[in-house]
Parts: C-alpha cells; structure tokens; sequence
C-alpha cells in the first residue's frame, strides 16, 4: 500500500500577517489599500508522506524560509 496524499499550506516568506488578515480576520486589502489576494499570500503543496509530521517536514525542507499554516489535509 502506497503513502498516502497530504496538502500542506505554505505561506509566502515575509507574508505571514497579510495571511492572518486575509483568512483569519476577512481582510481582502491592507491597511495600505492595497487588494490582498490568495494566491500571493500563500499556496497549497501536494506531498506524499506516511503522515502528517513527515508532510510538514517534506515541505519544511522544500520551501526553506516559508511558514506552514495549519491547514494540513490527508486525501
């Protein structure tokens, strides 16, 4: 039997508050005006791992320098 599928949320180095205000706090523009969107705060990376902790690991060794969200779903 093959690992299973996990989907780890990543976000963007330096972009963890607009993350915050985005998902957490609706927020869809800065305080600046400017628009926040999804795709430039952060972004969901497909890994196959035999759980959650190896998943976050994974995508940790991957992605230096980005945070992962809480968002970790097994498929």
């Amino acid at each position: 039997m093959g690992k299973p599928t996990y989907y780890v949320e990543v976000v963007r180095a330096g972009r963890e508050q607009d993350h915050h205000d985005y998902w957490v706090l609706g927020r869809r523009a800065k305080h600046s005006g400017e628009p926040l969107n999804a795709e430039e705060v952060s972004f969901v990376e497909a890994v196959r791992a035999s759980n959650r902790r190896e998943a976050v690991v994974l995508v940790g060794r991957k992605y230096p320098g980005h945070a992962i969200a809480g968002m970790v779903a097994k498929v």
